[in-house]
């Protein structure tokens, strides 16, 4: 019932890894909060800087189904290659095992594009998503 991804982005400082956090909270407090065929969020909490943390209950697709995860992106600093990574850490909350392993691959791979997206952002709005995650 609990899984752990390593998701393939990394950044080089705490402040950015923040800043990604908050773009992320972004993204699933609007366009990402509802992906048809992919999730609901059903519950998102705003993101625990000091722990370098994101969570949010995601209701999975098929909804019928009944498969629902709390879901906690983390950014750990990873001293062999200097930099932060990020992991997804997942807790089946409802619904089928099966049926959970199946529906998440959907979920993972918008989460890794969102952060992928990241990386490609202007710096201007990197730097924007990095001062509101310092002012909160």
């Amino acid at each position: 019932d609990a899984w752990e991804i390593p998701l393939p982005v990394s950044v080089p400082s705490e402040a950015e890894a923040k800043g990604a956090l908050a773009y992320l909270f972004e993204y699933y407090s609007g366009a990402g909060a509802v992906r048809e065929g992919v999730h609901v969020v059903r519950e998102l909490a705003a993101p625990d800087y000091g722990a370098r943390t994101l969570t949010m209950v995601v209701a999975l697709a098929p909804l019928e189904a009944g498969v629902q995860q709390r879901v906690s992106v983390e950014a750990v600093y990873d001293r062999g290659a200097n930099r932060y990574v990020f992991l997804a850490h997942l807790q089946r909350l409802s619904g089928s095992d099966r049926v959970w392993v199946d529906s998440n691959y959907k979920f993972i791979d918008d989460l890794r594009k969102q952060l992928l997206m990241w990386s490609s952002l202007p710096p201007q709005e990197r730097r924007r998503y990095v001062a509101s995650a310092a002012s909160a």
